[in-house]
C-alpha cells in the first residue's frame, strides 16, 4: 500500500493494460516505447497524487527509462 492507503500495482499490469489498448487500436508498441509510456503514466500519477504507482525503480539508458521487469518480459 502507498501512503494514501491505495494498493500499489505491478508495472507488468500497467504494461498489459497499455498493450491491450494498443492491440484494440492495431498499434505496435516496442519494449522501449512501452517503458516510455509507463514512465509517463508513473510521473503523471506521482504528480497528481504525490504517491508512487509501484515500487520498482526505473533504470535509465540511452533509449530512456526502463523497468527491467517490463523490458525483459515483453522483449523478444
Amino acid at each position: 500500500m502507498n501512503k494514501n492507503g491505495f494498493v500499489l500495482i505491478s508495472p507488468v499490469h500497467v504494461a498489459n493494460s497499455i498493450l491491450k489498448i494498443a492491440k484494440d487500436k492495431n498499434m505496435k508498441i516496442t519494449p522501449t516505447k512501452l517503458n516510455n509510456l509507463i514512465y509517463l503514466i508513473y510521473v503523471d500519477y506521482l504528480y497528481h497524487t504525490q504517491t508512487k504507482l509501484f515500487n520498482e525503480k526505473f533504470s535509465y539508458s540511452h533509449k530512456g527509462p526502463l523497468l527491467p521487469s517490463v523490458y525483459f518480459k515483453f522483449s523478444i
